[in-house]
C-alpha cells in the first residue's frame, strides 16, 4: 500500500505503468478529483524533488501544464512520491495529424506560446558557458555511436561540421527547457493544448529545443510551423535558422543511436534521413527550410 497524505482519501488507485524502481498510478478521490501519483525509490528524491520544485516555478507562468500538488515521503521513508494533477484528453501525436491545416496550426501555435513562456525562465548563474556545454553532449553522443559501431557514411563530415562551427553558439543565453518538446508530450482537450511530463528538463539555449520541431515537421508541418510563430508572435529572426540547422546536424549521431532500440531497420531508415537532412543544411544558402517556406 502507498502511503501518502491524504492516501485515506483516495477511491482509487490504479498501476499506469512501472519500470524498475519508478511506478505511477491513476488516482480518484472520493470527492471525484484526478491525480497522477508517481513514485520512485528514495535514492531519488533530490532528482525527484528538484524536478518537483521547477515545475512549481513553471507553473508560476501560468502555462497549461499537469500542475504540481505534493511531494514527500512514503512507505516509511523507503520511497519519495510526486503527487501531479490528471490532465484529460488525447495524446496530440494521435490527434494533430487528423486536423485539418488551419486546425494543426492553431495547435502549433498554442504550444509555441507555451514554449515562450517556459524559456522566460533563466538558469542560473553558476550555469556553465553554453558552448562548453553543448561540446560535452556532442562529444557522449558521438561516442555513443562509436561504441555500438553506429557508422554512416557521412558521420566524419558531420563532427567536421560540427567542430568548426562551434563558435555560433559561444555565449548564447540559456534557460530552463522541458528537453522533451514533442507530440507524445502534448494532450488535447477541447482544443486546448496542455504540455506534460517535466522529468527531462535541463538548462540551455531555447533554439535547441526546436530541434523537436523540426522533426514533428516531417509529418505535421503546419503544426510546426505554427510553434514557430507561437514562439516568436511571428516570423524568427534570421540568426535563429542558422542556429537550428546546426544543432539539428548536431543532434543526427543520437537520432541514429535512439533507432538502434528499434532494430537494424529502423537505423538503416534514420542514417538515410540523416544523410538528407546532412545534405539539406549544407549544400544551401538558404538555410530556411521548405516545410516551413511552403506553409506561411
Amino acid at each position: 500500500m502507498i502511503i501518502i497524505p491524504g492516501y485515506e482519501n483516495f477511491a482509487k488507485i490504479e498501476l499506469l505503468k512501472k519500470r524498475h524502481d519508478d511506478s505511477k498510478f491513476y488516482v480518484e478521490t472520493n470527492e471525484g478529483k484526478l491525480f497522477l501519483l508517481h513514485t520512485s525509490d528514495v535514492k531519488e528524491y533530490e532528482h525527484i524533488k528538484a524536478e518537483f520544485d521547477m515545475m512549481k516555478r513553471v507553473s508560476s507562468t501560468n502555462i497549461r501544464m499537469q500542475q504540481p500538488v505534493d511531494f514527500g515521503l512514503c512507505d516509511d521513508g523507503k520511497r519519495c512520491f510526486q503527487l501531479l494533477t490528471w490532465c484529460d484528453g488525447k495524446e496530440a501525436a494521435n490527434i494533430i495529424p487528423k486536423l485539418r491545416e488551419a486546425g494543426q496550426f492553431n495547435m502549433g501555435e498554442q504550444a509555441g506560446m507555451i514554449l515562450q513562456k517556459i524559456h522566460t525562465i533563466h538558469a542560473l548563474e553558476s550555469q556553465k558557458e553554453w558552448s562548453a556545454c553543448f561540446k560535452g553532449a556532442v562529444d557522449i553522443r558521438f561516442k555513443e555511436c562509436h561504441d555500438r559501431n553506429l557508422h554512416f557514411d557521412d558521420d566524419k563530415r558531420i563532427f567536421e561540421y560540427f567542430e568548426a562551427n562551434l563558435d555560433i553558439v559561444k555565449n548564447r543565453p540559456q534557460c530552463l527547457r522541458h528537453n522533451d518538446f514533442q507530440l507524445g508530450n502534448m494532450i488535447i482537450n477541447n482544443d486546448t493544448l496542455i504540455v506534460i511530463d517535466f522529468t527531462n528538463y535541463d538548462f540551455g539555449d531555447p533554439y535547441e529545443e526546436f530541434v523537436h520541431v523540426t522533426r514533428t515537421a516531417l509529418n505535421t508541418p503546419l503544426f510546426s510551423v505554427g510553434v514557430i510563430k507561437g514562439y516568436f508572435g511571428g516570423d524568427p529572426p534570421k540568426e535563429f535558422w542558422k542556429l537550428l540547422a546546426y544543432y539539428t546536424i548536431c543532434f543526427l549521431p543520437e537520432y541514429i543511436w535512439w533507432g538502434a532500440i528499434f532494430g537494424q531497420d529502423e537505423i538503416d531508415d534514420r542514417v538515410a534521413k540523416a544523410r538528407f537532412i546532412f545534405e539539406t543544411y549544407t549544400d544551401k544558402q538558404n538555410l530556411v527550410p521548405g516545410w516551413y517556406q511552403n506553409n506561411i
